[in-house]
C-alpha cells in the first residue's frame, strides 16, 4: 500500500492527472483530452494514465482505437485523494489573477465552482470586461485550466450587460454570487 501511495506522487504531471479525474466525478476522457487541458504532451500523459490505471486509481474503457479513462470511485483511497486534490492542489489565487494581467479592460474576475469546492455553481470563472477581448480571455482561461488541471466553464460579460443582469437578478449571476465564490480581481 505504501509503495502504491508513494507512486501516486511520483511526478507533477501525475498529480495534475489525478486532480483532473478525482475532482470531476464520472468523467471519461482520452489521453488527448487530458493532455490538451493540462498543456502536456499526449505521450507523457498516456504514460502517466497507464501507470494510474495499473495502480487501480483509474478505470479504462476502449472504443475502437481510443482508450478513455475515469476515476475509480471504488478504490479505497478515492475519497481521501478527492479531498486532498480539492484542498491542497487548488491553484493559488494570485496565480489566477496573474493569468489576467495582460488582458485589458477586465473589471471583475470571480471564481466559484470547482475552484472553490462549490458543486452547485454553473461556472468556475466569471469575467466582466469593458470591451471583452475574447482571444486574450480564452488564453487566460487556458492558463487557469493548466494551473487547476481541470477544464473550466466560464462566462464573459461586457460591463454594461453585467450591470443590467445584476439588477434583473439574472440566474447565472445569482448562482455565482449566492454560492461559495471569491472575487479575484476587481477594478473600476
Amino acid at each position: 500500500m505504501f509503495r502504491d501511495v508513494s507512486s501516486l506522487f511520483a511526478s507533477v504531471l501525475r498529480l495534475k492527472i489525478l486532480t483532473f479525474f478525482v475532482r470531476q466525478e464520472e468523467v471519461w476522457a482520452s489521453a488527448e483530452t487530458v493532455a490538451t487541458t493540462l498543456g502536456a504532451t499526449k505521450q507523457s500523459v498516456s504514460r502517466e494514465l497507464a501507470s494510474l490505471a495499473r495502480l487501480g486509481i483509474l478505470r479504462t474503457r476502449r472504443a475502437s482505437r481510443t482508450v478513455s479513462y475515469s476515476s475509480n470511485e471504488r478504490m479505497p483511497l478515492y475519497q481521501p485523494l478527492r479531498e486532498f486534490a480539492g484542498s491542497a492542489l487548488t491553484p493559488d489565487r494570485r496565480e489566477i489573477a496573474r493569468a489576467f494581467s495582460g488582458v485589458r479592460g477586465v473589471t471583475l474576475v470571480v471564481i466559484t465552482g470547482l475552484l472553490t469546492n462549490e458543486s452547485k455553481s454553473p461556472v468556475e470563472v466569471l469575467v466582466v470586461s469593458r470591451r471583452p477581448d475574447v482571444k486574450k480571455i480564452e488564453r487566460a482561461i487556458k492558463k487557469i485550466e493548466t494551473l487547476a488541471a481541470l477544464p473550466m466553464r466560464y462566462a464573459v460579460l461586457e460591463a454594461g450587460e453585467y450591470h443590467e443582469r445584476r439588477q434583473a437578478y439574472d440566474r447565472l449571476l445569482r448562482d455565482v454570487f449566492e454560492y461559495r465564490h471569491e472575487v479575484i480581481l476587481e477594478r473600476s
